[in-house]
């Protein structure tokens, strides 16, 4: 059996979605001749996302910055909450505090960064009682990356660097001087030159780490999606009639940047009375409940319901009991891992969408209507549509053999070939 020490800045129990990633690789592994030693931040999230063997997981301590954020209250005036509106269809809300603010400024490239110290002496430390094949980062926490610039050079053993999300092109990361984007860019291109492997999600954030680095191999940079894992759907419930009768229409996950619920909520609107009360919409994830203000103003508040997040297998369950699944993308680069989950149900998607990326895959599913963000009337068309083969019992009849594709045991085969290859180049 190889080995690979991995870092994760999200890991058991952490119900971080960041966690899923490298907890399914860590579980599949093994099938395919590889072991991970996790080194993780300690956790104190109150729901487990993961359940599983915690024998090779180590956590190290995460510093207090309690302190330090009494000190950058002071030094840093409260930013104040600002709604920023892009256009009358799409606004931004954006939510600061000093906090945040403070963490901008002074931590880079992020707040986990006080953990690289501590996961570096832990790492030294296994490299000593364990025969360590290769080195693994996932971020973001892109800072984690850094561990894996100090480890790798130290322990000379192939650097595998797993890209979740994009560094420098992600939209949704605040540099507060051109001072501060300029040292993520240098950072970034360090870990991105030193790593053996820089993995992606996606085959569109691979091509743009391609074309950003012309000078390095186009074959260092490989492609592991996201995806979803059988055996998280088998005890989940038959969806029952409801006695109301009502659709239900879901959406799982937190709303931040251009991921905003007020285009669908707008077109709401378009419905007379009798259809809207048709519907049961509910908005279920971390950092909804402020949304609460924005359903009461528009008279919705019979209609939408806002939970906060549950635990991944109830959440589950509420993507099973409802008849339509509502999708609604964030940056370019990415496709969100609530989308493979969301295939697996083999429900009704309705996505409001300006991504081609992942418009073109949904396209392929054959599963869903797709709507445009900046217009609240074509939403409401395309949800008349959906709400009209439910009502003739039309259901959706989904690409299942791509689907299939992005199951986790099948994608945990391709990382293992890059493993193989990584610490074997002769060999494989």
């Amino acid at each position: 059996m190889r080995t690979a020490l991995l870092f994760a800045p999200y890991y058991f129990p952490s119900n971080n979605v960041g966690a899923v990633r490298p907890g399914k690789f860590v579980k599949y592994l093994p099938s395919f001749g590889w072991q991970l030693l996790v080194v993780t931040p300690e956790q104190h999230e109150h729901e487990a996302y993961l359940e599983g063997d915690s024998s090779n997981i180590f956590y190290v301590q995460f510093p207090d910055l309690e302190k330090i954020f009494k000190l950058g209250r002071q030094l840093i005036p409260k930013p104040k909450a600002h709604f920023k509106v892009r256009s009358e269809a799409l606004p931004i809300i954006e939510i600061d505090s000093r906090r945040q603010a403070f963490l901008d400024w002074v931590l880079l490239p992020d707040e986990k960064i006080t953990w690289i110290s501590s996961a570096v002496k832990k790492g030294l430390t296994l490299a000593k009682s364990h025969s360590i094949d290769i080195v693994i980062t996932t971020a973001p926490y892109f800072s984690t990356h850094l561990i894996g610039l100090s480890l790798a050079r130290r322990l000379n053993r192939p650097w595998l660097a797993d890209f979740r999300d994009p560094w420098v092109t992600s939209p949704y990361i605040y540099y507060p001087t051109k001072l501060h984007r300029k040292i993520h860019a240098i950072l970034e291109r360090k870990v991105v030159e030193s790593a053996n492997v820089v993995l992606s999600t996606t085959e569109l954030m691979n091509q743009d780490l391609i074309t950003r680095y012309p000078k390095l191999p186009v074959d260092k940079f490989k492609v592991v999606y996201n995806g979803y894992d059988d055996d998280d759907f088998v005890d989940l419930k038959p969806q029952t009639e409801r006695k109301d009768s009502k659709i239900q229409i879901i959406q799982n996950g937190t709303f931040y940047g251009e991921r905003s619920p007020i285009p669908f909520l707008k077109a709401l609107k378009h419905f007379d009375d009798s259809d809207l009360n048709r519907l049961s919409v509910i908005f279920v994830g971390k950092n909804v409940l402020p949304w609460q203000s924005i359903v009461d103003e528009l008279g919705l508040n019979s209609v939408v319901k806002l939970k906060d997040m549950v635990p991944y297998q109830q959440c589950l369950q509420l993507l099973q009991e409802s008849d339509i699944l509502l999708l609604i993308p964030g940056g370019q680069l990415i496709l969100p891992k609530k989308l493979f989950e969301y295939l697996k149900l083999e429900k009704w998607i309705l996505a409001v969408s300006a991504n081609p990326m992942v418009n073109g895959f949904l396209e392929q599913i054959n599963v869903s209507k797709i709507a445009d963000p900046a217009s609240p009337q074509d939403i409401y068309c395309q949800l008349s549509n959906l709400m009209a083969l439910i009502d003739q019992g039309v259901q959706p009849e989904p690409n299942l053999s791509l689907i299939q594709q992005f199951e986790f045991k099948n994608l945990t085969g391709q990382l293992a070939q890059i493993l193989d290859k990584m610490a074997y180049p002769v060999e494989s």
